[in-house]
Parts: structure tokens; C-alpha cells; sequence
């Protein structure tokens, strides 16, 4: 008798499992069990855990839609008196797997200006912070990232940005490219399970809040192929890529930056979580050590300005009136050193 089935052999079944996707699912989802395990307990936290399968509501549709997978690891620890921080640094990986022996094509363009808003973020008290400074009367506005001096950091620098992404298909003895399976089973499920995760963990108005970072991210099993501003004749493979999507807006007055998530080749894939590591531990010291200024969304920067656009330090107000005056003493004795020479 034929355990499997009639006509059914124990390697149809293998190989019918490998193209499911399945074990490519459950070998990526292990790399990230571990590297968010190590992240963790490097920052004296041993919370971590990731959810395969991990369902959300569809925004516009309604129905429930599952995602490979969600990670999330706790960056913070209790201090020496077993207290914890009012804002609690989090950081979530959103997860899609696809396998195919096709290619994907990204048409990239350089990235000369980070994004200002990815990773997403929520549970702030705050979507953004008001800063003055020492060398002007007029304040800054900055979100999160911005406050926190991260788009410049090297996890947003160093990889690069495609604008579109497609795939080669089959169509009968010939190829072409196509923007339509991708957009269905990249770019959707990932924008839509972040913009749900997201929304559902602001948590304005707590005493206690988890300031999340939330990054998605689509791991495949494939070739990666970049065409460089159009040029089809320079092709070139990638490890991994931030693809940009440009959502509609609602009126002139709105402002609204792309949204992104990035493409990763498995091989590529542990590389990938220790850039992810370092940036979110990154992430987890600047709000740790900014809590004041997140708590209330006023603050102090010394020197912002023109040349200096970005906060390089966030003093809570308390201590910026003294800033302020030390440095106003400071420049008075210049003058007066300059007046005597």
C-alpha cells in the first residue's frame, strides 16, 4: 500500500513541498528567531518572539490576509532599581517569502536624499517634536526619526533605492515583464500589514508607551537584477534593495513622502538582520537616553540651523535654559576679548 497516495511517491511530495514555499518560509523565519534572540539579550532584554502566519484586516477590503511572518524584540531593560522607561523602545519585522527560479527587476535610481520617515514608527506621545536652539528665536519641527538623528544612519544610506519593481514571466516561448504580480504579492501585503500594525499600536495618552520601529521587508529565494536609471544595458545584480511606492494624495496642501519596504536576497539575509540590528540599537539608545523630550514634544538642539539642519543632541527644556544661558555668557566674554584686541 502506497503510504502517499495512489501514484504518489515520496519525492512528488518533496518536491511539491519545495515550490510551496513552505520550508523556505520556515528556514527564514529560524534566522530571524536567532537574530532577534541575540539582539535582545545584547541590549539586556530577553523578550523576543516571531508569529508565522501572522493575520491582519485588509484596509480596503475587509477580509483577513496573512503575512509569512511577524518578529518583534523588546530593546530595553529594567534599571538597577527594576524600573522601566515611560517609552519603550520595540522593533518589529514585517516578513513575506517568495521563491521563484525567475528574476525580479528593480529599476534604481542613486540614493542621494534617505528617506526622512522609514522605518515606520508609533507609540510615540508625539508624531512630532518642536525644538528651538541658541542661535535664532524661531523653532524646528522634526518627526521622530528626524528628532532622533537616524535617516542619515548607514542602514538608510547604504543600500539602494528602486523607484519600480517587476518580474520576468513565461509567456508561451518568450519572457516579459511584468509590474502586476509583484504589486500583488510584495508591494500590497507589506504596505497594508504595516499601515495596520502601525495604526493599531499608537498608544497617545499612556503613561507607559512602546516607541515601535517597524521595518517590512521581502525575503527571495531568487535572482535580484537592478537597471540603473533606465539603462537596459547595464544590468547588474543586488543583495538588497528599498523599493519606494508613491501613494495618491488627497489635496495640493498635503505633503506625503513614499512609502518603502525593502527587498532582501536570502544569502544575503543574515547580513541584513546584523544591519537591522545595528541600527535598531541605535534607535533604542537615542530614545532611552531622549525620553524627556519624547515625553513632552518640546525641547532644546544646540546650533540648528542653515548649516546644521538636523538635531545632533536633545536637551529637555530644563536643561536648555542653562545651555542657552552658558552659551550667551560664552559669547559675551568673546565680544568682550575681541573689543580688547
Amino acid at each position: 500500500m502506497n503510504e502517499f497516495g495512489p501514484g504518489i511517491e515520496k519525492q512528488d511530495l518533496i518536491d511539491a513541498l519545495i515550490k510551496s514555499g513552505h520550508p523556505f518560509q520556515a528556514t527564514v523565519a529560524d534566522k530571524i528567531r536567532t537574530a532577534f534572540e541575540e539582539l535582545g539579550q545584547s541590549l539586556g532584554s530577553d523578550y523576543s518572539y516571531i508569529q508565522e502566519e501572522w493575520v491582519y484586516p485588509d484596509k480596503d477590503t475587509g477580509n483577513l490576509r496573512a503575512l509569512d511572518a511577524l518578529a518583534e524584540a523588546f530593546l530595553w531593560k529594567f534599571d538597577e532599581t527594576g524600573r522601566q522607561p515611560r517609552i519603550r523602545p520595540v522593533l518589529n519585522l514585517l516578513v513575506e517569502c517568495k521563491q521563484s527560479d525567475l528574476p525580479y527587476i528593480f529599476f534604481t535610481r542613486p540614493n542621494t536624499q534617505p528617506l526622512q520617515d522609514y522605518p515606520w514608527v508609533s507609540g510615540f506621545p508625539h508624531d512630532r517634536i518642536s525644538l528651538a536652539t541658541n542661535n535664532e528665536r524661531s523653532t524646528y519641527s522634526f518627526n521622530t526619526l528626524q528628532a532622533l538623528a537616524l535617516p542619515f544612519h548607514q542602514f538608510n544610506t547604504n543600500c539602494p533605492v528602486a523607484i519600480s519593481l517587476s518580474k520576468l514571466r513565461r509567456k508561451g516561448k518568450d519572457f516579459e515583464v511584468t509590474g502586476e504580480d509583484t504589486y500583488k504579492d510584495l508591494t500590497l501585503p507589506l504596505i497594508k500589514a504595516a499601515q495596520y500594525l502601525q495604526s493599531q499600536t499608537q498608544t497617545k495618552g499612556r503613561y507607559y508607551s512602546d516607541g515601535r520601529l517597524i521595518v517590512a521587508a521581502a525575503i527571495l529565494r531568487a535572482p535580484l537584477i537592478a537597471v540603473d536609471n533606465d539603462n537596459i544595458t547595464s544590468l547588474r545584480t543586488l543583495p538588497w534593495v528599498r523599493v519606494l511606492r508613491h501613494e495618491p494624495i488627497q489635496s495640493e496642501l498635503e505633503y506625503r513622502s513614499p512609502l518603502a519596504y525593502d527587498v532582501v536576497r536570502e544569502d544575503f539575509l543574515p547580513e541584513y538582520l546584523q544591519q537591522l540590528a545595528t541600527f535598531a540599537t541605535d534607535f533604542s539608545n537615542a530614545v532611552i537616553r531622549s525620553q524627556s523630550v519624547l515625553q513632552s514634544g518640546i525641547g532644546f538642539s544646540v546650533g540648528l540651523g542653515t548649516e546644521n539642519p538636523f538635531p545632533t543632541e536633545l536637551l529637555p527644556v530644563s536643561n536648555a535654559s542653562r545651555t542657552k544661558k552658558a552659551t550667551m555668557r560664552m559669547e559675551d566674554l568673546l565680544r568682550k576679548v575681541l573689543r580688547r584686541s
